[in-house]
């Protein structure tokens, strides 16, 4: 906390720095449970002249604040803000907006908003693990090909050795043979 309060007062810093900076401090209060200092600080970030690429995930960070300081309405006003500017509707961590608006709103007993949020959060996890498990049925196939064509190449192998060594023989036997006949 000291090393990040003393870069925070440098000066000249840029203001994606100061941001980054206020990010970090922002996740040490989180992690010290400091949940009101940490909304603050992502409160002012959002405020801030410098524009973040993701907001969703400032939004998702500020609900999880207000949450943890049990204020509901707020963290789910958060949280439906995350989901509806989140960048791309098919990332597969996108669950966990939907899972933190599900939890949120059965806390608060709206369980219609809650049984919707359940149900596109299990469907965005299916989804990614049914896309885990194509990568991994695609990864296995190639390997599968892959012993398959060493095994062939193997068999290969050993039929050009044992047709040499019968070659090999056969030439012995002849040149024995030529040479005892002689």
């Amino acid at each position: 906390k000291q090393y990040i309060d003393t870069l925070i007062n440098v000066k000249n810093i840029s203001d994606e720095q100061k941001a980054s900076l206020n990010q970090i401090l922002s996740v040490y209060y989180e992690f010290t449970n400091q949940a009101s200092k940490a909304l603050e600080i992502n409160k002012q970030l959002i405020r801030s002249n410098y524009s973040y690429t993701d907001m969703s995930s400032m939004y998702f960070k500020i609900s999880n604040n207000y949450k943890a300081l049990n204020k509901l309405d707020s963290a789910l006003l958060y949280a439906e803000k995350a989901e509806e500017c989140k960048p791309d509707s098919d990332y597969y961590l996108n669950n966990l907006y939907y899972k933190n608006i599900g939890e949120i709103s059965e806390q608060l007993k709206l369980w219609q908003i809650s049984a919707n949020a359940y149900r596109k959060a299990y469907l965005l996890k299916e989804k990614a693990t049914l896309k885990a498990l194509d990568k991994e049925i695609m990864s296995l196939e190639k390997k599968y090909d892959l012993k398959e064509a060493e095994n062939k190449a193997l068999q290969l192998t050993n039929r050009l050795i044992f047709t040499g060594f019968i070659s090999l023989t056969l030439l012995i036997l002849l040149v024995t043979s030529f040479v005892i006949f002689r």
